[in-house]
């Protein structure tokens, strides 16, 4: 799929959408959509945003774009973490999978209640809705042979039956 900044896909949503409703008034003679005129503002649209698909339908873009729904995630906290390293703390970070789409936190160094207080917003195609959301906690660790993360717990939220808006 294609992922857009909140407001790129917001921007893109309400100009497809004006484009179909000019396209349904017809032409002089109300012969049905115009189809061309369409096709030629929402290339000029993704063009204007540096994005042109390789050989795709621009129509079906225009669809697939409108039809995409945004769910906004804001990790708060955690509280009274299990200790992972040595000094009997841990450097949590949370990670938000949704669909295919996984979000980081920063890591919060040296704690067993880390205060993140981060919004990250995922998109969601309503033609193969993700009806669930994951959140995993990690002990991040620190090495000079690389990174490494220590599991400290996860849930995961049902979102079935919801209307995407917000779920914090």
């Amino acid at each position: 799929g294609y992922f857009f900044a909140p407001d790129e896909l917001a921007e893109l949503k309400d100009a497809f959408i004006k484009l179909l409703s000019k396209s349904q008034d017809g032409g002089e003679e109300n012969k049905g959509p115009n189809t061309t005129i369409v096709v030629d503002d929402a290339r000029e649209l993704l063009s204007g945003l540096g994005f042109i698909p390789r050989d795709c339908n621009i129509e079906e873009t225009m669809q697939r774009i409108i039809s995409t729904r945004q769910i906004t995630v804001t990790v708060v906290q955690a509280e009274s973490l299990a200790a992972r390293d040595k000094n009997g703390k841990s450097d949590p970070f949370a990670e938000v999978h949704f669909g295919n789409r996984v979000l980081k936190t920063k890591v919060c160094t040296e704690t067993l209640d880390p205060v993140w207080d981060e919004t990250m917003t995922l998109e969601d195609d309503s033609a193969n809705p993700c009806n669930t959301l994951d959140l995993v906690l990690w002990d991040h660790d620190f090495s000079v042979l690389g990174n490494a993360k220590d599991f400290l717990g996860y849930c995961t939220v049902n979102l079935e039956g919801s209307e995407y808006e917000e779920v914090t």
